[in-house]
């Protein structure tokens, strides 16, 4: 009988290990079972490539564009990659022009017989309120993936609304079960500063030891970062050294801000459906084991080439003469810096139409007030917002809101005359159709644009478009043009468009002005509001 009970743990074991299936060590074994993600190593030569994936790119080098790469077979083990032996071209598309082959100079993979350098990373969650349950998925997600790995390498964890929290310190993987206990992370709510977060992480990841990268895990857009942009995200990961990864659950949050803060860092945006966060944990091991095991691959092109051109994105395409099918994979590059920011911005959100508190917001707004005292010449404008179902008093709630921001900004030193206040009462709300109270919550709210030596109680829509991406586009080609410019959602006809407006206009006769010169430029419209 102790025989047969002997031979049955050894058999529960085994069957353990072959469903976990992944290790972390010094040297990954290889996995046995079907994988999108990496998590073993293929020491068999033969073994055809199923997939590739371009884990960042490094732009720094004038003339040179290097692609970190790892590919993979079907179980999700790397392959070493050789330009001996598999067929590698690259080429560089911008947006409505054909693809312009370039010559790759160089290829290189790291030593599997040699221990890397231990890795630290940093996972930062959304836990606002648009986020639901993903803080909880996540952790589970990376309980069962990675905290059975390597003691050497650490692992961090933070979440993140309007304000930011560190819910687990860099540390081993073990901790992830040891010391992270699910009822210590705070309940999702409030709004989503992904820019000022995302900074913050990287503050924290900045000195930390071995190779370092940050995974941002997001179901939402920022809402809520008033004086930060895409640009202050890239400069600080770059200065600490941090590429920053990006797995966006649904598409609530606009890729192309994203794109960019991976892509100019060194990182890689993954796009998850909301019934795929199972996937997480998989996803972030493979970022940890690619900073120690992914290939190198020198494109011999200059970045800069492409600063004139519209969304340039690199792809690298693998043949080998054992398959008919070539495996690619493709990557935006980032030759200018793009100040992508969140305006408006949301400040303080009303849970009723009786609501006044704001202790909620208390970090965010003294934020703000510190940086409206340390700069004398920067002027905010307050927006107050209510839901349809507030009433016909609807534009002086709304400014009453507004108005208890301002008297909060005022109690910490901010003076008056920095201050415009004024009400769009229930015309603009953030969701047309309120399907729950998360959404009516998020159109009773607080708006702010952050602004300096100017006065915007004046704006211009000068066109409307039909998706983000383009409102981009087009904001940029604004921006080029020396004028201030934002867009807003509205509902027509129907469907989501998307309003690009000019601001900053102290005066009616300075609005007037510019909508003449704009002229030239042929404008769809010039509505001065």
């Amino acid at each position: 009988m102790n025989a047969i009970i002997i031979l049955l743990s050894l058999l529960m074991s085994v069957a353990a290990g072959m469903a976990q299936d992944i290790s972390t060590g010094p040297m990954l074994a290889r996995s046995s079972s079907r994988s999108e993600y990496l998590r073993g190593i293929q020491t068999d030569s033969t073994v055809l490539a199923s997939r590739m994936r371009i884990m960042g790119v490094d732009e720094s080098v004038p003339g040179q564009i290097t692609a970190s790469v790892i590919v993979l077979d079907a179980e999700g083990n790397l392959l070493p990659l050789s330009l001996d032996r598999m067929s590698m071209l690259a080429d560089v598309a911008c947006r409505g022009s054909a693809p312009t082959p370039y010559e790759l100079s160089s290829a290189g993979s790291p030593r599997t017989d040699v221990t890397p350098e231990d890795v630290s990373l940093y996972v930062l969650i959304d836990n606002s309120m648009l986020s639901g349950t993903l803080t909880r998925d996540v952790i589970l997600s990376l309980q069962r993936s990675l905290a059975g790995g390597s003691s050497a390498d650490a692992i961090g964890l933070g979440v993140y609304n309007q304000s930011s929290t560190n819910v687990l310190s860099l540390g081993p993987l073990s901790s992830l079960t040891e010391v992270l206990r699910l009822e210590d992370v705070p309940d999702a709510d409030g709004l989503s500063s992904l820019y000022t977060a995302t900074q913050s992480a990287c503050r924290i990841l900045s000195s930390a030891p071995g190779r370092r990268a940050l995974v941002v895990v997001t179901a939402t857009a920022d809402n809520a970062t008033p004086f930060s942009t895409t640009e202050d995200v890239a400069r600080v990961a770059r200065d600490a050294k941090v590429p920053v990864y990006v797995i966006r659950i649904g598409l609530e949050a606009a890729g192309r801000p994203l794109r960019y803060i991976t892509s100019s860092t060194g990182g890689r945006l993954y796009t998850l459906d909301e019934d795929q966060t199972a996937s997480i944990g998989d996803i972030v091991s493979e970022i940890m084991f690619a900073q120690k095991w992914a290939s190198s691959v020198t494109v011999r092109a200059d970045v800069q080439d492409f600063a004139a051109c519209q969304s340039p994105w690199l792809r690298l395409r693998l043949e080998s003469p054992e398959s008919a099918f070539a495996i690619t994979d493709s990557i935006i590059l980032t030759p200018i810096d793009q100040a992508i920011e969140t305006s408006p911005s949301i400040v303080a959100l009303f849970r009723d139409t009786t609501d006044t508190d704001l202790r909620e917001y208390y970090q965010s707004l003294l934020a703000i007030s510190e940086m409206l005292s340390a700069n004398a010449s920067m002027t905010i404008e307050l927006t107050g917002h209510v839901s349809s179902d507030v009433g016909k008093n609807g534009d002086a709630r709304a400014l009453e809101r507004a108005n208890q921001v301002r008297s909060f900004l005022i109690a910490n030193g901010v003076l008056s005359r920095q201050i415009l206040v004024r009400s769009d009462g229930s015309r603009k709300p953030r969701y047309y159709f309120q399907t729950d109270g998360t959404r009516r919550l998020l159109n009773n709210r607080v708006e702010a644009r952050m602004f300096s030596n100017g006065s915007p109680q004046h704006t211009i829509t000068v066109e409307q478009v039909d998706n983000e991406q383009t409102a981009m586009i087009r904001l940029k080609d604004w921006r080029e043009r020396k004028l201030n410019a934002y867009f807003e959602p509205v509902y027509d006809d129907g469907q989501t468009r998307y309003r690009i407006k000019l601001w900053g206009f102290a005066s009616l006769d300075d609005a007037k002005l510019t909508a003449a010169e704009i002229k030239k430029y042929k404008p769809a419209y010039s509505i001065i509001e």
